[in-house]
C-alpha cells in the first residue's frame, strides 16, 4: 500500500504546455525560463497591480488577493510555518516554468533563435492559480511580446498555444524507475549544493517540496516515516554532470553563476511501486533550489516488471522477506 496516509493531501497540480512563436530573432539564456520568469513578472504585476505608485506589495491592503504577490511574492503570514524547512525569507512560488524540448540547457552558450521558430515552456502551478488565471495568460503574452534575453538582443515573442498535459500518476508494476535531470538539479546536503545525489537525497528534496507547497496551500501535511524506510531500501546508480548556468539577477545588477546536476538517476528496488506517486508529483513540482527559475525539472521513465521479476517478489513475500 501508498505509505504516505496523506497523499491525498498534498497540492493538486496542473501542467499546461505553453508555445511561442519568435516574431524578432534573438538570444535566449541557457536556461530559458532565467530570463522569461522575470519578464513575466514585470508583466503580472503591470496586469494585476492596482496601486503601482507604492514601493512594495508589503502593507498594501489589497495584497492577500492580489494576483501578483499570490504567484511572485506569497502572503508572509504564512513565512512563519515554514521556516523549519529551511525557508527565510522567500516563500516557494505556486507556479513553476521550464523550458521544453529543444531548449532543454546542455551548458553555459546562449540559445539563438529565429523569426517564425516555435520555443515551448511547460507551466506547472497548484489549484489556487485558477483564480487568477486571466491575469497570468496576459501576462504571458505581455511578456512575450516585450521579448525575453539580454538587452540588446532579445527575442520577441508570441504567445499562439496553451494547452493541459495530462499528468495522472503511473501505475506500473514496476522495480526500476529512472528520473531524467532535463534541467539542473541543485539540491543541498549538509548546507552545500550536493555534485552527488542518491535515492535518500532525492526522496528527502520531493518530500520537502512537497510540505513546502502544502504549507503554502494552507495544509497540514507530514509523510510517513516509512518513506525514508523505503528510500534507504533502492539501489541508486547516478550518470550526472555538473553544468554551469549563468543568469542576469536584475535585482541584484549582476551576473550568477549557478552548477547543477544534469543526466540521470536510476532507482531500483522493491518499494518503486510504493514509491511512484511521490516520485510523480517531483517531476511535476520540480526539486531542490531555484525551481521557480525552471531548475529541478526531471522526467520520469518507469520499467515495467518482467515475469521473472514478479515472480522472485512473490517468492521473497512467500518467505516473509
Amino acid at each position: 500500500p501508498w505509505p504516505l496516509r496523506a497523499m491525498s493531501q498534498l497540492p493538486r497540480l496542473h501542467v499546461w504546455l505553453l508555445r511561442y512563436e519568435v516574431t524578432q530573432a534573438g538570444t535566449l539564456p541557457p536556461l530559458p525560463t532565467t530570463a522569461l520568469h522575470g519578464a513575466l513578472a514585470r508583466a503580472l504585476h503591470e496586469e494585476a497591480c492596482v496601486a503601482p505608485a507604492r514601493p512594495s506589495c508589503r502593507g498594501c491592503p489589497a495584497q492577500p488577493t492580489c494576483t501578483y504577490p499570490t504567484l511572485f511574492e506569497p502572503y508572509h503570514t504564512a513565512l512563519p510555518r515554514l521556516r523549519d524547512l529551511g525557508v527565510t525569507t522567500e516563500l516557494p512560488r505556486p507556479l513553476v516554468i521550464s523550458p521544453d524540448e529543444p531548449f532543454l540547457p546542455t551548458g553555459q552558450s546562449s540559445v539563438p533563435v529565429q523569426s517564425g521558430e516555435i520555443v515551448t515552456f511547460r507551466l506547472t502551478a497548484m489549484d489556487e492559480v485558477w483564480q487568477h488565471w486571466n491575469f497570468l495568460r496576459r501576462a504571458l503574452e505581455r511578456a512575450g511580446r516585450r521579448g525575453v534575453g539580454p538587452r540588446d538582443a532579445r527575442a520577441h515573442l508570441r504567445l499562439i498555444d496553451v494547452q493541459p498535459i495530462p499528468n495522472s500518476p503511473p501505475t506500473a508494476d514496476s522495480v526500476e524507475v529512472t528520473l531524467r535531470f532535463v534541467t539542473p538539479l541543485r539540491v543541498k546536503h549538509r548546507g552545500q549544493i550536493s555534485s552527488e545525489v542518491d535515492a535518500q537525497l532525492l526522496l528527502e528534496a520531493i518530500l520537502r517540496r512537497a510540505h513546502l507547497l502544502a504549507q503554502l496551500n494552507g495544509k497540514a501535511w507530514e509523510p510517513d516515516d516509512d518513506v525514508a524506510r523505503l528510500a534507504a531500501s533502492l539501489e541508486s546508480v547516478a550518470d550526472l554532470r555538473v553544468v554551469r548556468l549563468g543568469r542576469y539577477s536584475g535585482r541584484q545588477e549582476r551576473w550568477m553563476l549557478w552548477p547543477g546536476l544534469v543526466g540521470t538517476v536510476r532507482l531500483r528496488g522493491a518499494a518503486v511501486a510504493a514509491l511512484l506517486p511521490l516520485l510523480h508529483f517531483g517531476s511535476l513540482a520540480q526539486i531542490g533550489k531555484a525551481t521557480t527559475f525552471g531548475f529541478g525539472r526531471y522526467e520520469l521513465e518507469v520499467a515495467k516488471k518482467t515475469s521473472a521479476q514478479r515472480k522472485g517478489i512473490v517468492a521473497q513475500v512467500q518467505a516473509g522477506g
